[in-house]
């Protein structure tokens, strides 16, 4: 299985994320803010956007990054989004177990959101 992060599932410019921010539908929980809007693809992107300010020590924010790309490329994807990840403080100082369900919770949560069931009926 190749595990690489490859670029077709990167956010990688200021006009990709500003498409997400400014039309991108948005949840959130007590670790993440998630921002995601349908991208027209046939998959998924990812953008990361930790802050300095909310998670200040670099080690906690490559953690964070690093584990919201694993769980990215591990997670099903029902349709194509991009999706945007922003960390809150207490993020930083939450175990690994604990991010991933919070995590995942939100990107199905998000899912069901803007995906379609297969039945044709949206959820809101």
């Amino acid at each position: 299985m190749d595990a690489r992060f490859p670029r077709s599932s990167r956010l990688t410019d200021q006009a990709q994320f500003a498409a997400v921010f400014n039309s991108g539908k948005r949840l959130q929980n007590e670790h993440f803010r998630l921002v995601a809007r349908h991208n027209g693809l046939n998959h998924s992107r990812l953008g990361l956007a930790i802050a300095k300010r909310a998670i200040p020590h670099a080690v906690q924010r490559n953690r964070l990054k690093r584990l919201s790309r694993e769980l990215f490329r591990q997670f099903p994807q029902a349709c194509a989004l991009d999706l945007v990840v922003m960390a809150k403080p207490l993020a930083g100082q939450t175990n690994n177990a604990s991010l991933r369900g919070s995590l995942t919770s939100l990107w199905q949560r998000m899912e069901r959101k803007l995906c379609p069931s297969p039945s044709g009926i949206t959820h809101n």
